[in-house]
C-alpha cells in the first residue's frame, strides 16, 4: 500500500482544523475566566491559560490522538498486521507549565494581546503533539519504524534534516533529537519498513534524493577539514552552545548547524524535488553568456537566482551600483572572470567593491570559473587568504561556482 498524497494532505488538515478549533476553545475559556475575576494578578491569568490548555487537551488531544491512529490502522491492515494500538496521555505538564510562564512575560510588559496570541499557537503544537506522540508509541509498540514525511512545502531546515533519513526511527529514544517539534510544523509521522523504498509507502516521498541534497548543503558549508578548523577555534562558551554529552556529539550538531543554515538559501522545491528553481529576471536584464551559465548552476544546485537590471545611481555625490542578482531577496553581485593568475580574484573584488567609499554593488559576491581555468580550490584559497589579510572589508561572504557544479562558501 502506498500512502497518497491526497491522504496525508487530508489528515494535515484535519489535524489543523482540531489545533484551530481547540486555540479559539482556550481563546474563550481564558476570556471567561478573567471576565469572572475582573483585576486578576499575572500569576492568576498564568494558571488561568495552563488550565484552559489542559482542558483543551483532554478533548482535542485525544481527537488528534485517535486520527493518527486511524491512519496508524490504515498501513498496518493494508500490510496484513494485527496491530495493538492505544490512546496514551503524552504531554508533559509540567513543560507545558514551563512554557506558559514564559509567555506569560507579555503580561508582566502589559500587552494582553500577545499573551493571547502565544496561547493560541501553543494550544495547537500541543494538539498536534498528541497525535505525534502517540503515533510514535504505538510504532514502537507494534516494532515498525517511522519516517518524519514533510509537506514538501516551506519546512524549516531541521525538519528537512529528518526528514531526508526517511524509515529509520523507532522510538523516542533512537530517535534522539528527531523527537523534537516546534511550533506550526508541517512534518506529520507515518510508519512504515526501513527495507522497502518510502517512495512505493509514501506518494512523493523520496528521502535519497533528500538526503543527497542534504549532502550538497554540507559541501557548500564547508569540508570536512575546513569545518574541523573552524571548530578549533572556537573558544569553549562558543563550543558548550551545542549540546551534547562530549565534544564529538558537539561537533556534530556544529556541522549539522552549518548544513542548515546553508539549507535555508535553496529553494524548497529543489530540496523535496531536486527540481532546479526556474530562469528569473526583472524587466530590462540583460545577464551576458557567462551570467547566465553561472546563474543555470546556482539554479541547478537550488539558488533561486533573480538577475536584476543593473544600472548607478548618485548617491551622497557618489555613483552607486545596483548588484546583478537576488538570491531569496538578498543582493548578490556576479563575477565570471577569465584570468588563471593569483591576481583573479582579487581584481574581481576589487570591482565589486568599487574605487570609492559606499559603491560596492553588494556586500556578497559570486565568483565563478565558467571562463577561467582557476580551480575552485584554489579561487577558496584566494577569498580565504584576502579576507585573513583584511582586505575588502566590506565584502561579507563570496560563493565560489565551479563549471563541473562544485560550489563553496566562504564567510569573512
Amino acid at each position: 500500500m502506498r500512502i497518497t498524497k491526497a491522504r496525508l494532505d487530508r489528515y494535515r488538515k484535519d489535524l489543523d482544523s482540531l489545533g484551530e478549533s481547540a486555540s479559539r476553545y482556550v481563546e474563550a475559556l481564558f476570556d471567561g475566566l478573567i471576565a469572572e475575576h475582573p483585576g486578576a494578578s499575572v500569576a492568576e491569568m498564568r494558571e488561568a491559560a495552563d488550565e484552559a490548555i489542559q482542558d483543551s487537551l483532554y478533548a482535542f488531544g485525544d481527537q488528534a490522538s485517535s486520527l493518527a491512529l486511524d491512519l496508524f490502522d490504515e498501513i498496518a491492515e493494508a500490510y496484513g498486521i494485527e496491530a495493538d494500538t492505544s490512546i496514551e496521555d503524552v504531554i508533559d505538564l509540567q513543560a507545558m507549565d514551563s512554557k506558559v510562564r514564559y509567555l506569560a512575560r507579555n503580561l508582566v510588559d502589559g500587552d494582553f494581546g500577545a499573551f493571547k496570541r502565544d496561547i493560541r499557537d501553543l494550544t495547537k503544537y500541543y494538539v498536534k503533539r498528541c497525535a505525534f506522540e502517540n503515533m510514535e508509541r504505538n510504532c514502537y509498540r507494534n516494532d515498525l519504524r517511522y519516517a518524519r514525511v514533510p509537506s514538501g512545502r516551506e519546512t524549516c531546515a531541521f525538519c528537512f534534516m529528518l526528514s531526508s533519513r526517511g524509515f529509520v526511527y523507532r522510538s523516542e529514544q533512537t530517535a534522539g533529537h528527531a523527537h523534537a517539534y516546534h511550533e506550526n510544523c508541517d512534518c506529520v509521522i507515518v510508519p512504515g519498513f526501513k527495507g522497502l523504498p518510502a517512495d512505493r509507502q509514501v506518494e512523493g516521498y523520496e528521502p535519497e534524493g533528500m538526503l543527497d541534497r542534504w549532502h550538497e548543503c554540507q559541501a557548500t558549508a564547508g569540508s570536512d577539514s575546513d569545518l574541523r578548523d573552524e571548530w578549533e577555534s572556537l573558544s569553549k562558551q562558543d563550543r558548550a552552545r551545542y549540546k551534547g554529552g562530549n565534544d564529538a556529539e558537539r561537533y556534530r550538531r556544529f556541522v549539522n548547524a552549518k548544513a542548515m543554515r546553508e539549507v535555508e538559501t535553496r529553494d524548497w522545491r529543489w530540496l523535496y524535488t531536486g527540481d532546479a528553481p526556474h530562469y528569473s529576471a526583472e524587466s530590462g536584464a540583460h545577464p551576458d553568456e557567462y551570467e547566465r551559465e553561472c546563474g543555470r548552476i546556482l539554479r541547478e544546485n537550488g539558488f533561486p537566482v533573480h538577475f536584476r537590471k543593473t544600472m548607478g545611481s548618485q548617491k551622497g555625490g557618489y555613483k552607486r551600483r545596483t548588484s546583478d542578482t537576488f538570491i531569496k531577496g538578498d543582493p548578490w553581485e556576479m563575477k565570471n572572470p577569465a584570468g588563471d593568475t593569483d591576481k583573479t580574484v582579487k581584481n574581481q573584488m576589487k570591482k565589486a567593491v568599487g574605487k570609492e567609499a559606499g559603491t560596492a554593488q553588494s556586500d556578497r559576491l559570486i565568483i565563478s570559473n565558467v571562463r577561467s581555468d582557476r580551480s575552485v580550490e584554489q579561487m577558496v584559497i584566494d577569498v580565504k587568504s584576502l579576507f585573513e589579510d583584511g582586505r575588502f572589508v566590506e565584502i561579507s561572504e563570496v560563493l565560489i561556482v565551479g563549471r563541473d557544479g562544485d560550489i563553496v562558501r566562504v564567510k569573512r
